[in-house]
């Protein structure tokens, strides 16, 4: 489904540059501006937006589009002129959403003893391609351990498999351990083994725990994250470039502490190579965040053809912002937007 989002984050950031703009041609010291500020103003709209009638103002949702209108009749009463396309105020960003419709997806294993019909979001889940809106597939399963064919390291799962028109049973996400880091990391990518089944001539595949994952990941955390839907990006004609959906580094921390209760939930400095437990973690779940922004830049720019801007908010921001050269911290975009309406906003 094509939902067209309206840029919140976009619309701003225009405000806060208007007012910026309007204080400098003006002169108006910062004290000035500071004391135009009225919390009432602030607390009024944070208020409203927040409401609980809003419902989570989830992208393309009812509450979403009510505080849409709302921050436009804002920045209309304010004075402020749109600048986008035709004098909106929006930018239209076209999205596409999946989700599973989960009494209408089902999983059954047949064996020589009888069938086992699996419960969705207990016994399985499905993961997210956003490539086909319905379907199923009834067939065989082939165990193809890790899923991976590697020539370069002399390895190949499927040697000696028959797997066409056979569903692929194989551990992920993983690859064997004795391949180095990164192509370890290359080859237990979830896309490069789907992609390597059907290349095999596979019509499905399922991903199972080995017991080694599951100590790392265990079910119950992993159906936490796969419920949440997510939003992946599609240019002006339609093509679909992705999305990423990732753990913060505090969720990281927290998961791994919960795993583990000998491992600290918070502390420690950055380091490229640490020295104690709390300063590794903080450095593998830092590192982690960073060098999913930096990937994710190093993409964006090569489809773009210009470097796109990085900005970066929230509550783990501060402690990544010396990891990322260029990236401009908004500690509160919301706020700090708001504030800058109410220098506008009639005294009373």
């Amino acid at each position: 489904m094509l939902s067209p989002a309206l840029c919140n984050v976009a619309l701003l950031w225009m405000i806060a540059s208007a007012a910026g703009g309007e204080t400098n041609s003006g002169g108006i010291g910062v004290d000035q501006v500071t004391a135009r500020i009225r919390p009432e103003a602030i607390r009024a709209h944070l208020e409203f937006l927040a409401d609980d009638l809003l419902e989570g103002r989830g992208t393309g949702s009812r509450g979403h589009k009510l505080a849409v209108k709302y921050l436009r009749a804002q920045c209309e009463s304010s004075g402020l002129r749109g600048a986008a396309e035709g004098g909106s105020f929006f930018q239209r960003v076209p999205l596409v959403r999946a989700t599973v419709e989960e009494k209408e997806t089902t999983l059954e294993v047949k064996a020589v003893d009888g069938t086992k019909r699996l419960a969705y979001g207990t016994d399985f889940v499905v993961l997210d391609t956003h490539r086909d809106t319905e379907g199923g597939v009834s067939a065989g399963v082939v165990f193809a351990g890790f899923g991976v064919t590697a020539p370069e390291q002399g390895y190949d799962d499927y040697a000696g498999l028959d797997v066409k028109g056979k569903i692929v049973a194989m551990f992920g996400p993983e690859a064997p351990s004795s391949f180095p880091p990164t192509v370890r990391a290359y080859y237990s990518n979830a896309d490069v083994k789907r992609a390597n089944a059907a290349a095999h001539g596979a019509v499905g595949v399922l991903s199972i725990a080995s017991p080694a994952t599951e100590k790392r990941l265990p079910w119950a955390l992993l159906l936490r994250y796969v419920r949440f839907y997510s939003l992946r990006w599609l240019d002006a004609n339609g093509q679909h470039h992705g999305g990423r959906i990732s753990a913060s580094p505090t969720t990281m921390r927290e998961a791994l502490h919960a795993r583990a209760v000998q491992l600290p939930a918070a502390g420690g400095d950055y380091s490229e190579f640490a020295n104690d437990t709390a300063d590794a973690l903080a450095s593998g779940c830092d590192g982690a965040a960073v060098a999913l922004i930096e990937r994710s830049a190093q993409q964006a720019q090569s489809l773009l053809g210009v470097a796109p801007s990085l900005l970066v908010h929230g509550g783990g921001a501060p402690a990544l912002m010396p990891l990322l050269p260029g990236a401009d911290y908004h500690p509160s975009l919301v706020l700090d937007g708001l504030a800058r309406w109410a220098v506008h906003q009639p005294a009373g």
